[in-house]
């Protein structure tokens, strides 16, 4: 656990300013699934590929533990398909 208190994972302004507008603009249009989206993606990606040499160190390289975050986010977005299929 002391690993993780460690770690500081840097997020670029530009991208943090964009993510707080587009959640902002869906929101004001009550567009819940599209921010949900939103900020999945924009976690995805600054978790996986814009941060990935920090976690990979992180976790000794351990390849297990991408496929299992690779994993997860496809099942999320197997579910946001779904749901955008079902009617509100």
């Amino acid at each position: 656990m002391e690993a993780f208190q460690a770690v500081e994972l840097a997020v670029p302004l530009w991208q943090l300013a964009g993510f707080v507008a587009l959640t902002t603009f869906f929101m004001l249009f009550h567009k819940t699934k599209l921010c949900l989206i939103t900020s999945y993606l924009f976690s995805f990606y600054w978790g996986l590929i814009y941060n990935e040499s920090t976690i990979s160190t992180l976790l000794d390289g351990s390849s297990f533990t991408l496929m299992v975050y690779l994993a997860c986010g496809l099942a999320f977005v197997f579910l946001v398909i779904i749901a955008w299929m079902t009617t509100d």
